[in-house]
């Protein structure tokens, strides 16, 4: 229905007597201070933002209504109110002055308007610059002079009562009616939001006007004209105290309900006044009635500027309701700004569900809603989703989370400082995600190194002559934790004692050997089947991480079969869950990870040793070479890795008195990751990885029953891995979507470790003791760290 085929004659009659006020809506002064002399303030140096404080000068704080809805915390957001037009409706405008950023479809009165109006009514027209106070509460410029408006970068298209826009005549009962429509004038040349600090209440009817004139008569439509257009109205809820906002609200709200007017996504709002108290202002027309669409802004003891008052002065004590609803109308002006494509009604409820709640919990009949809070208006709202492009699924932010496995050393997902995310009513945010990246650390884990030597059980029993048992027994951190630095106090506390390690062997013929056991990684598992000697791997720190229990508890069977006298075909497999940890301070940790792994290996024995060959492939969910993630940082559903593999050892002989053997091993692998759909990261490339060790060791070199050896190695390291970011960089307001750019990233580590290492040991049957001495070079893979460490441990049963 349109607006204008209401009945106008009895509407003219209402809004006559409001104008012979000064303005019903908005009040007068209760005390006008005199004017104080007028101070040039300069404008601060041009600088980055760093808080809220930044913008509290002197003009901010002219009045004390803006620091009372926070608005400063809004502004270090970036909210300007730029690119957004407020619509204003009201009287005497002074559309030269500077202080207002006036749109160009403004306009001011027409005096054949104003006579028209006085003459059928026979009252003056008030003179008071009404419309140019609560423009300028709402928008008045940023500029060290006088006072600042909420949105100070916003434009007022202002339109005054008697512009005479969007007129067309109409008659009823006798009476000629020229008719504007001001607010849709408003709407359609793009005003978002549009303030109504004008009304009537029951003592403003006039039952018999003069009839002069010819019974022509000036009058303008209902404001509900902006809701029908989609535009968000805001109206001053009026000055008399009464427990219900004044009967042009009321009529407003119900001409809406009427006629449905709701349906364009337009929205009604009513303001009430608070007191620099923070409690409603004495004169304040409660909620009541309307407290759904009601909410409260300082309107009591107010700043306002006017050319009256000097160009850098402005007067006090100004009261009013009129002067509530444009701090409301600016708020609104900021979102819009920022957001264009929100509906008024959004706009309006996020204004509404983010006020502070005062006066009795919840919606009340006094404040209805609450006080105005920019702060919170402008914070994402309900839970906030990162913002990717192959999904429809909601992931959060809170829940993304990437720690980054030790194989990529200092590589890190770069341009995580600007993520998108989005809040419940579409909102664009921008926030620095990079906190959600945890790196490993660059030194060594010597905590886990001691896990291993400390174990107080660890024991071989031979149960028959074709079956044996190794078991051992750790009372420390858990294999599945990730470093001693990410666990929290409960988990500490909660460490029990726990079976690390155990295998059992046997024969299915005399030369067809079988283990079976959990703690082992399948090459170890293999070694058991080539009789090669595992438990003596603790004498080097750097070769901790190969050791039973440290990097997975996972379950194992390895068998081989003879080819001939001095060939062996081994193979091992090798399945596990790591159970989510719904309580770990790490949310990477939440989520359940699996891995199955196989590897053959063709080793040839020859009289001083042996070599062999090995094939193999790791599927494991929810990681990625150790790193794990989460929700939209999430790097890999699932990664398979296929590895292939050269290892040897041979016999050196007896060099200065004893005998000397020589390891060494060198792993390759190439890995196809499986991406969320849910995420930032798309695709990775196929890339390598490697690693390698040499060991010279010796026994009985000082006393009898010790262990000497060196080591030089390269810790796991990915080579050249790269992955695809598809990251949202801006709102797209033509399809009502964020913009995505793609970039390739590189994560291959700056460094590469290269670490040398002598370590001693010798066990006793009461005493143990070691000691090693570690260089690494590009420790951690960092390029330029170099790490210096020195180990020593003794350990005694009593």
């Amino acid at each position: 229905m349109r607006c204008s085929k209401i009945s106008y004659a009895t509407k003219s009659l209402l809004l006559a007597g409001c104008l012979t006020l000064s303005a019903c809506g908005g009040g007068s002064p209760t005390q006008l201070a005199s004017p104080s002399r007028p101070t040039t303030i300069l404008p601060p140096p041009v600088s980055l933002p760093q808080n809220p404080s930044d913008f509290e000068t002197t003009e901010y704080k002219s009045d004390w209504s803006l620091r009372a809805i926070n608005a400063s915390d809004a502004y270090a957001r970036g909210f300007t109110g730029n690119g957004a037009i407020i619509g204003m409706v009201d009287f005497g405008f002074e559309l030269h002055n500077p202080e207002i950023d006036w749109h160009p479809s403004s306009h001011g009165p027409d005096q054949r308007w104003v006579d028209m109006y006085e003459s059928y009514l026979g009252v003056e027209v008030t003179e008071s610059h009404h419309g140019h106070w609560v423009s300028g509460i709402a928008a008045g410029r940023k500029n060290s002079l006088a006072t600042q408006g909420v949105a100070f970068d916003a434009q007022v298209l202002a339109v005054d009562f008697f512009a005479g826009v969007n007129r067309h005549t109409e008659f009823s009962y006798g009476v000629t009616y020229t008719v504007s429509d001001p607010w849709g004038y408003v709407v359609n040349n793009g005003a978002r939001v549009v303030n109504k600090s004008i009304g009537y209440d029951e003592e403003d009817f006039i039952s018999n006007p003069p009839a002069s004139n010819g019974n022509q008569h000036y009058t303008i439509t209902n404001a509900a004209r902006v809701v029908e257009l989609g535009g968000l109205l805001v109206a001053a809820a009026g000055n008399d105290g009464d427990p219900d906002p004044m009967v042009s609200n009321i009529d407003t709200l119900t001409l809406i309900n009427q006629n449905n007017l709701w349906a364009s996504g337009g929205f009604f709002l009513v303001a009430g006044s608070v007191s620099p108290n923070g409690l409603i202002s004495s004169f304040s027309d409660r909620a009541g009635i309307l407290k759904d669409y009601y909410l409260v802004a300082p309107g009591d003891n107010i700043s306002i500027s006017a050319e009256e008052f000097g160009l850098s002065g402005y007067s006090t004590g100004w009261r009013g309701t009129s002067f509530a609803a444009p701090h409301v109308v600016g708020a609104a002006a900021l979102l819009f700004g920022q957001w264009p494509q929100l509906s008024a009604a959004k706009v309006a409820d996020i204004l509404l569900s983010t006020a502070t709640d005062i006066g009795d919990p919840g919606v009340d009949a006094v404040y209805g809603h609450g006080l105005l809070n920019l702060d919170e208006a402008t914070k994402p709202s309900g839970q906030t989703t990162v913002a990717v492009k192959n999904t429809s699924a909601a992931v959060t932010l809170t829940d993304g989370m990437i720690v980054m496995g030790t194989a990529f050393g200092d590589a890190s997902p770069q341009n995580l400082a600007n993520v998108m995310v989005l809040d419940r009513y579409n909102r664009d945010f921008y926030v620095d995600a990079r906190a959600n990246v945890i790196s490993p650390p660059s030194s060594l884990d010597f905590n886990s190194v001691l896990d291993q030597r400390r174990a107080p059980l660890s024991t071989a029993v031979q149960l028959n002559s074709g079956l044996a048992a190794y078991i051992s027994i750790n009372n420390t951190a858990q294999a599945t934790l990730p470093p001693e630095t990410f666990l929290t106090e409960r988990e500490k506390l909660d460490n029990k004692p726990h079976l690390q390690a155990w295998h059992v062997t046997g024969h299915l013929s005399p030369t067809v050997p079988w283990v079976v056991g959990q703690g082992y990684q399948l090459h170890q598992a293999l070694d058991i089947i080539d009789n090669n000697d595992i438990q003596t791997r603790t004498l080097f720190v750097t070769d901790h991480k190969s050791q039973p229990g440290r990097s997975t508890r996972d379950m194992f069977f390895a068998s081989g079969l003879p080819l001939d006298a001095n060939n062996r075909l081994t193979f091992a497999v090798t399945t596990g869950t790591e159970a989510a940890q719904p309580d770990h301070n790490l949310v990477a940790y939440h989520q359940e990870m699996r891995r199955q792994g196989l590897e053959t290996r063709l080793s040839h024995n020859f009289s001083r040793g042996q070599i062999a060959l090995g094939l193999g492939a790791l599927w494991e969910q929810n990681a990625l070479l150790g790193s794990r993630s989460s929700a939209g940082l999430k790097l890999a559903d699932q990664t398979v890795t296929g590895r292939l593999s050269l290892q040897g050892h041979i016999t050196l002989g007896t060099v200065l008195g004893h005998d000397w053997t020589l390891e060494a091993r060198a792993i390759a692998g190439i890995s196809d990751v499986s991406t969320s759909s849910a995420s930032l990261f798309e695709k990775f490339n196929h890339f390598t990885s490697s690693q390698w060790q040499t060991r010279l060791t010796s026994q009985n070199v000082i006393v009898e029953g010790d262990q000497f050896g060196l080591s030089l190695s390269q810790p796991l390291r990915v080579e050249n891995a790269r992955v695809q970011v598809t990251r949202a960089t801006g709102y797209n307001l033509a399809v009502d979507a964020p913009d995505f750019a793609t970039q390739w990233l590189n994560l291959s580590p700056t460094g590469r470790e290269i670490a040398l290492e002598a370590g001693y040991a010798r066990k006793t049957e009461d005493w143990t003791f070691s000691a090693n001495i570690i260089r690494r070079f590009n420790a951690g893979h960092r390029a330029g760290v170099t790490d210096d460490s020195l180990l020593l441990h003794v350990r005694t049963r009593f």
